[in-house]
């Protein structure tokens, strides 16, 4: 028994509805990677569904942040996997909410404030088809993205490389309609 205790470096959050279809997404990710990771004391990981100013309380204190959230971008296949940053983040429910900040501007506001956040964070996004609809089930697509998304969020969380069999997409992102 050593007597210290290890803080994790990283954290991995799984963002969504349970109740949204396709929106679940995140949440089912972040709980397959929790099995992937097993014991694997240098990443926690949590699960969320209300996002935007909760994010930063559940960020803070890591080296690392790895959000894993449904995303319609309309332009790729649902189930696809889309990596962005903070800043190349389109709006989403979880990220951004109606009476919050979305992500980009709340870590900008713990910047001001001196709030300790994360120097590296990733925003892993799976393309959805269903987010409209009541229902605990994926859609066959997004279902099937589920395993793949979880190889990566979990490799992205221990900054590890990540498998050549996943294929992740980047997309370009307007600042317009942000402001």
């Amino acid at each position: 028994m050593s007597g210290a205790s290890h803080w994790p470096s990283a954290v991995l959050v799984g963002l969504g509805n349970s109740i949204l279809r396709d929106d679940a997404v995140g949440l089912l990710v972040a709980r397959r990677a929790k099995q992937l990771l097993g014991d694997e004391a240098s990443v926690k990981v949590v699960e969320n569904e209300r996002g935007g100013m909760d994010v930063l309380d559940l960020i803070a204190g890591y080296r690392r942040a790895v959000l894993v959230d449904a995303i319609k971008t309309g332009s790729l296949p649902p189930g696809s996997l889309i990596l962005l940053t903070p800043e190349e983040l389109p709006q989403t429910r979880r990220l951004a909410g109606l009476h919050d900040l979305d992500l980009p501007a709340a870590l900008e506001l713990a910047d001001i404030m001196g709030l300790e956040r994360p120097k590296e964070i990733f925003i892993l996004a799976v393309e959805i088809q269903e987010d409209l609809t009541f229902g605990e089930d994926c859609t066959p697509a997004v279902a099937a993205a589920v395993e793949p998304a979880a190889r990566v969020a979990e490799r992205l969380a221990q900054d590890r490389v990540l498998p050549d069999d996943v294929r992740i997409h980047r997309i370009a992102t307007s600042d317009e309609g942000r402001r």
